[in-house]
């Protein structure tokens, strides 16, 4: 489909690695490749025990200079809730819309494909000039960046790098927030209907939201599904025991602002004309409220008739998980004081399911100050133990990437721009994570900047990535490795 298309090698990487299985934990596939590319081109390759790969080339013009070039390799499998397709043994199937290059109802993998396509067709060209060149695919970074984690940094010898996971041309990223994962699970208690012939059954579903990545679509206050539903819910509290939920489950992944959410419970038929009143005006609210932001957001209240609902969630349980939904922070928590319009806090709701006779709850804190990410985690711990029967835990911290204000690879990456556009480019710190705050830990004498093209609508079935612009920041790409070979 993309052979005909600019830069051609660049283009037929990416469509060989989107036809690879590779979602985050289900790299071996794509890693086993690019092993196998580094041997069809004889160059130096290490594969790691997690199935990190660094390969080596020597610089085309006697350059004694290293950089690192790195991308990672997974990618986050969402997709529209009528679309079938296994992420674990399809390919993405991909399609050309005008400028774009899209999915078929899934997310495109271009976050980061485009990169590892980049670094791949560097590699294996001899019509770039570059330096001695480290080319680090790592795994996992949607998921907590445990490639980056467990990457062992002293078999690398440069100390600059080029990281490609950013999302927008003509923008160099010299600093990202930190942030970890907060797991909240609350043990279900169930308990059997005396009466279930007392009680309506109803699916109450959120649809339509547009999502977006966590970090970056955070500033643009998105409707999060988990929490519309969970202000629903509370609406109805005065109900008191004649609500029992029984199920419940919303968004995929904790790093992607939810787009549906689905709860199923029960409601006493002595109080149903109160419950659908309250609902009316809840879901009338709701809308108005997200008019502008959300246009296509639906709410939707469906009777399931015949269900056979015995054992539903005790008041109790109920309750918990109604009261930490709604109270745990997530959106923006705070701003920059330093960087005008960069959100410096925030939070994200992003998974609910009932599974193993527990509502699983996963959140997604970011912060580019370590004592504002603590802040939002003690809030999330506190209002889960503020309940009966939850265990909370924190995982797969990392830290923030400082703006460094000497930085040679920045000041290289700037002139680079400007001979080949005639123009700055401009120079920001994001409030997404990137792998670069994991090697700077690692490694402090390391002087990195990140680049990419236009991707739009990462972690969603929406992504897309513009055709012109892979053109353009292929040509920025192999201008700053001809500028690095000089420095």
């Amino acid at each position: 489909m993309l052979e005909n298309i600019e830069p051609k090698r660049v283009m037929y990487y990416f469509e060989e690695i989107s036809k690879i299985p590779r979602g985050s934990g289900n790299e071996k596939q794509i890693s086993d490749y690019i092993v196998n590319f580094a041997k069809e081109h004889g160059l130096e390759f290490i594969q790691d025990e997690v199935n990190n790969v660094i390969i080596k080339k020597s610089s085309t013009n006697e350059s004694s200079k290293t950089v690192i070039l790195q991308a990672h390799i997974d990618m986050v499998c969402e997709k529209n809730k009528n679309v079938v397709h296994d992420f674990t043994s399809e390919p993405i199937k991909l399609k050309i819309d005008e400028d774009f290059i899209k999915a078929e109802g899934t997310t495109l993998g271009a976050d980061n494909g485009i990169g590892v396509a980049y670094n791949l067709s560097i590699l294996e060209t001899s019509e770039v000039t570059h330096p001695n060149l480290e080319v680090v695919f790592t795994v996992d970074e949607e998921e907590g960046m445990t490639g980056a984690i467990r990457l062992d940094m002293s078999k690398l010898n440069g100390n600059t790098l080029i990281n490609a996971d950013s999302e927008e041309e003509g923008i160099i990223t010299v600093g990202c927030a930190g942030g970890a994962r907060v797991n909240i699970d609350i043990n279900v208690n169930t308990i059997k209907l005396e009466n279930p012939e007392s009680f309506e059954v109803f699916e109450l579903s959120v649809n339509g939201l547009c999502g977006g990545h966590s970090g970056i679509e955070i500033k643009v206050n998105r409707g999060n599904a988990i929490k519309i539903l969970a202000e629903i819910l509370k609406s109805f509290s005065d109900l008191n025991d004649d609500i029992y939920l029984y199920d419940i489950y919303g968004g995929m992944k904790v790093n992607a602002i939810p787009r549906e959410a689905t709860v199923r419970f029960v409601v006493n038929k002595r109080s149903l004309l109160n419950f659908l009143g309250i609902y009316n005006a809840s879901q009338t609210r709701i809308l108005e409220q997200y008019r502008e932001n959300e246009g296509n957001l639906e709410i939707n209240l469906k009777k399931l008739i015949d269900a056979d609902i015995s054992m539903v969630f005790s008041s109790e349980t109920t309750k918990s998980i109604i009261n930490i939904l709604n109270d745990i922070v997530n959106g923006i928590y705070t701003m920059s004081s330093d960087v005008e319009g960069l959100v410096e806090s925030s939070s994200n709701v992003g998974i609910v399911k009932y599974e193993d006779s527990k509502v699983k709850i996963s959140i997604f804190p970011r912060s580019s100050k370590q004592e504002k990410l603590e802040e939002i985690i003690n809030q999330i711990t506190g209002v889960a133990k503020s309940e009966t029967n939850t265990q909370v835990e924190v995982t797969s911290r990392y830290p923030s990437w400082d703006y460094e204000e000497n930085s040679k690879a920045r000041e290289v990456a700037i002139l680079a721009y400007k001979e080949l556009y005639g123009k700055e480019p401009i120079v920001e710190i994001i409030h997404a994570g990137l792998e670069c705050a994991v090697f700077k830990e690692k490694n402090r004498e390391i002087d990195m900047i990140s680049i990419g093209p236009d991707i739009k609508g990462a972690h969603t079935p929406e992504e897309c990535v513009s055709i012109t612009s892979m053109q353009s920041t292929w040509e920025y790409m192999k201008h700053l490795l001809l500028k690095l070979s000089d420095v």
